[in-house]
């Protein structure tokens, strides 16, 4: 098919929510940029999506001979494609900052070298939006910032997403894209990011929070089956398969293959371990002394943590973590050294290699006594 200069291809999956599939489009329109195109693409609902083309004429709409799941109906969808530019949404996904797209376009314009362009994330946590802030430089290497999500440990939905992302349709199409050993694979986001920034240049940030995503009661790395290491194996570990496959020689991403599959190996089993927080959390109150207390780490078992120490009437202080930037309840370690008193710290983590580094950490501070979640005495 061929390209049109300068037009973005907004692509939006859907299945069988038609009401929220209309609420993306309408955000989508009050974007400044105006030289897009917009595709839906139907993976076989059976609700009234199929009259989306009559309640927005403009949209072009498409669907899959069958039920494909959300990797294929994106690889089906990328098919119809005019723009130089795209965008994957899905119909839960909501747009925020109008000029998003047209700052996106002037990145591309003003350098020629720049290939994708990314903004922050907010996460809708059900009764609260949660926006972790750090501090991405306004333009990356692609190969730096690789290295970059290395250090945040692949934990990307924290900050920003594949809905966040515009790439160039060109090079896009050329790292087989949602193409994947295991077809049900929810982890392609995250191989489609990373191949391509293998391929490729430079990306740049735009510091804003461009969209939103809603994040599930049930949310594991694959969204459900959190007691299920076999199916959250196939679900998580793929990824790293699926860009180690990508590239003949191995040696240019055996380094991130090998992070990726050890932090996923990791989350699958913190996961499973955050099933039992509430008998976790309980056992923990049990042994808490009448002192503040701080929690290390502001990730969701963090969190849930916090709720409950809160519920329980106990004297929680703050979280500490260096990584999660703009929260009036987290302090950075550095801060938390200059405390003065008797303190509790618990240690919110099931990963072990990171509970030992901080356990490592704090063991050289005076007056705290450290918890965690893991141990059973």
């Amino acid at each position: 098919m061929k390209k049109s200069k300068n037009l973005l291809s907004v692509i939006i999956t859907t299945y069988n929510r038609y009401e929220l599939l209309k609420k993306a489009i309408a955000q989508v329109e009050k974007q400044t940029y105006k030289e897009i195109e917009i595709i839906v693409s139907d993976d076989c609902s059976t609700d009234r999506t199929s009259e989306i083309a009559q309640d927005f004429p403009f949209v072009k709409y498409v669907k899959t001979p069958q039920n494909l799941g959300y990797a294929k109906n994106s690889e089906f969808a990328l098919e119809y494609v005019r723009g130089e530019y795209v965008i994957f949404l899905s119909d839960d996904d909501v747009l925020q900052e109008e000029t998003f797209f047209e700052k996106a376009v002037e990145k591309f314009m003003q350098d020629k070298q720049i290939d994708s362009v990314f903004g922050r994330v907010a996460i809708d946590n059900i009764d609260e939006i949660i926006i972790n802030k750090f501090a991405f430089k306004k333009e990356y290497a692609t190969e730096d910032f690789i290295r970059q999500i290395e250090e945040l440990n692949f934990y990307f939905l924290d900050y920003f997403a594949f809905s966040s992302f515009v790439f160039k349709t060109e090079y896009f199409r050329q790292v087989k894209p949602f193409s994947s050993i295991y077809n049900d694979s929810s982890s392609v986001d995250i191989s489609n990011i990373i191949k391509y920034l293998f391929i490729t240049n430079k990306v740049a940030f735009i510091d804003e929070i461009v969209c939103v995503w809603k994040r599930s009661n049930e949310d594991s790395i694959s969204g459900t089956k959190h007691d299920d290491l076999v199916y959250q194996t196939l679900q998580a570990v793929t990824a790293g398969i699926d860009i180690y496959n990508f590239f003949e020689d191995k040696s240019k991403c055996i380094r991130t293959c090998n992070a990726y599959i050890e932090h996923a190996f990791s989350m699958i089993l913190s996961y499973k371990e955050q099933l039992n927080n509430k008998e976790n959390f309980e056992r923990l109150l049990s042994k808490l002394e009448n002192k503040p207390i701080y929690i290390y780490g502001r990730g969701w078992a963090g969190l849930e943590l916090k709720k409950f120490l809160i519920e329980s009437k106990r004297d929680f202080k703050a979280f500490i973590d260096d990584t999660k930037e703009g929260f009036e309840d987290t302090i950075k370690y550095t801060d938390f050294l200059k405390m003065q008193g008797e303190i509790i710290v618990i240690i919110a983590t099931y990963k072990y290699k990171w509970l030992y580094e901080i356990y490592k950490k704090l063991s050289t501070c005076k007056n705290i006594k450290i918890y965690d979640l893991v141990s059973k005495e």
